[in-house]
Parts: structure tokens; C-alpha cells; sequence
């Protein structure tokens, strides 16, 4: 598990019929204690809008803002095999009879050009459904990409694919569940990404090239991964 400073979330939920409305409020650093730094006071970070039932449709659900999922969380190590989306988009979920749910989502994170990042979206499909009473299979599929080229900017495109699946398997007796997952990344010159997808304690294609691809030897951040993971009691 990595070194983690102090951070705080704090979210509001109101809801009125079939619509709620969230918002999410992120710190770091806090001033009592430390120089007061405005970049890690980080304000309303999140605010989105759900509507459920969505016409009329039971198990339909579309949620609108500013929001994250996450996919594959790896708790002992607080990190996640698939990603955790940085965005402001669109979500539309489907709950399905047994217990099941799928969804698709798309979103953008805006370019940080002082950093020679572009303008990048993400797209998402998920899917997870119990198999049996105590295991629930999931399958997932994210896309990230940039394609904001600009004069006198080394921003180049890039894509970067992520796949996999994961199991989890309640153990009786309350005594917690076992946990695995396997993904793969496809990327190629994910260094200009701008930081949609977190995956893998790496933020955007930045952190991925500096953690595991190496800045000077993946061509601006180009090559494969593939992780495994399991968690047990």
C-alpha cells in the first residue's frame, strides 16, 4: 500500500422521487496544520444528477455531471485493476432480473496543456451477475483516448485499452470473501493523455508511462500490461 497524506471526501445526496442529486466535496493538506495550499483545496469536485425509472422503464437508470465509477478496487492495496473515471459525462444502467446489473458510460477530462495533455475522453461498458448465491462474475471494457493536436504543442494521439474480468465469492460464516481479477492494457503514447482513467495507483497515461513503462523507453509511453490480483482473508 502506498504512502497516502491526509484527504478527505465529503458528498451530499438529496433525492425527490425518482431523481437524486449528489455533490462531492475533496481536501488535502489542511491549513490549520500546514501552509495553506489553494491547489489541494480542491472545492466541489463532484455534482451529478441520477434519475431512476427513467421513462418509466423500472430498471433504468441514467446518471448526468460531474462523477466517477470505479472497476476493480483492490482494497488491501486502495488501488484499482480496471480504473476509476475522472470525467464529466453520462452513465445509463440497467438493473437485470437475479440480480445483475450492465452499463455503458462516456465522459471527457479537459486538456492540462501545461502539462502537454489533451483533451481525452473515456468510454466504458461493465457488466456483473451472481452466478451462484455466493459468486458474482463481472466483465469489464474501458477506452480513454486523445486527439488534440494543437500548433506548437507535442501533444500527439494516443489510445489505451483496458479489459478484464473479476470473480468474488462470499465465504459462509461471515468470515468475508476472496476476491480475483485479471486485466490487460493495450496503450499506446498514453503520455498525453490527460488524467480521465486512474488505474493501477497511476494517474492518466503520465502516471502509467512513469510507473511501469518507462519515459524514456516505451515511445511516449506505448507497450502491454497484464496484472492479476487476488484478495483473501
Amino acid at each position: 500500500r502506498l504512502y497516502e497524506p491526509d484527504w478527505s471526501e465529503l458528498f451530499f445526496s438529496a433525492r425527490r422521487g425518482n431523481y437524486k442529486a449528489e455533490f462531492g466535496l475533496f481536501a488535502s493538506l489542511y491549513s490549520d496544520y500546514a501552509s495553506a495550499r489553494l491547489e489541494n483545496q480542491l472545492g466541489i469536485a463532484q455534482a451529478s444528477v441520477t434519475a431512476e425509472k427513467f421513462l418509466d422503464v423500472e430498471p433504468l437508470s441514467v446518471q448526468l455531471g460531474v462523477f466517477w465509477d470505479r472497476f476493480g478496487y483492490i482494497e488491501p492495496y486502495d488501488t484499482y485493476l480496471f480504473g476509476r473515471t475522472h470525467q464529466g459525462g453520462v452513465k445509463v444502467a440497467y438493473a437485470l432480473p437475479g440480480g445483475g446489473t450492465v452499463q455503458a458510460g462516456v465522459g471527457i477530462h479537459q486538456a492540462e496543456l501545461q502539462q502537454n495533455l489533451g483533451m481525452t475522453p473515456v468510454a466504458h461498458v461493465a457488466a456483473s451477475y451472481p452466478v451462484l448465491p455466493e459468486l458474482k462474475l463481472g466483465a469489464y471494457l474501458l477506452r480513454t483516448w486523445t486527439r488534440d493536436r494543437r500548433q506548437l504543442s507535442p501533444i500527439q494521439d494516443g489510445t489505451m485499452y483496458v479489459a478484464g474480468t473479476d470473480a468474488k465469492y462470499e465465504l459462509p460464516n461471515s468470515h468475508g470473501h476472496i476476491y480475483g481479477a485479471f486485466s490487460f492494457m493495450n496503450m499506446d503514447k498514453v503520455l498525453y493523455l490527460a488524467p480521465a482513467l486512474e488505474v493501477m495507483h497511476s494517474t492518466g497515461g503520465r502516471g502509467l508511462t512513469e510507473n511501469f513503462l518507462g519515459t524514456d523507453a516505451s515511445e511516449d509511453g506505448s507497450g502491454k500490461m497484464y496484472t492479476l490480483a487476488v484478495d483473501a482473508p
